[in-house]
């Protein structure tokens, strides 16, 4: 989960430089990251980014990538709420 925060940068910029192959196994490494961790949510969210990059559905990737970070966050929050 520590690196994480640093893969949604790194396809962030992916996306942004439209390197969509790039983008494409960031995300896939996000999806099986966040399923070795029991996060589903954030694994089908990397998945329909994966798609959307693997795709070229670059106009979709925008709305995938903040629903990725949001579900980090709500990740994030559940895991400090835990160890409260």
């Amino acid at each position: 989960m520590e690196d994480i925060p640093q893969q949604i940068t790194s396809l962030s910029a992916n996306l942004s430089a439209n390197d969509m192959e790039s983008a494409r196994r960031q995300a896939h490494g996000i999806k099986g990251a966040a399923a070795n961790m029991g996060a589903n949510a954030l694994s089908a969210a990397a998945y329909e980014l994966e798609n959307a990059a693997k795709n070229g559905e670059r106009e979709a990737t925008d709305a995938l990538l903040a629903e990725l970070q949001r579900q980090f966050d709500l990740l994030k929050e559940m895991v400090r709420r835990e160890f409260e």
